[in-house]
């Protein structure tokens, strides 16, 4: 069993940063985050870094970051870059 969040932020009524939390257990965050992370490679190609439980790609002033769970929750970052 495990749950989900998403988080919405605004800048000056502008939204700059989207996160979506798989909370309260780190094997299917780690198993839904893996299969994404693979869609992600087929659709939009490889990311530009991979380090430890980091996967970053950055496209123009755009950045998708999948953060896989170091405790019971893992995060999909998207966000503008200013």
């Amino acid at each position: 069993m495990y749950g989900t969040s998403s988080y919405l932020r605004y800048k000056q009524k502008i939204l700059k940063k989207f996160v979506f939390q798989i909370i309260q257990n780190k094997i299917a965050a780690q198993e839904h985050l893996k299969d994404f992370e693979r869609k992600l490679i087929d659709s939009i190609g490889k990311p530009i870094s991979s380090t430890g439980s980091l996967v970053i790609w950055e496209m123009g002033n755009q950045k998708l970051i999948l953060e896989f769970p170091k405790n019971a929750h893992g995060y999909i970052n998207m966000m503008i870059v200013e």
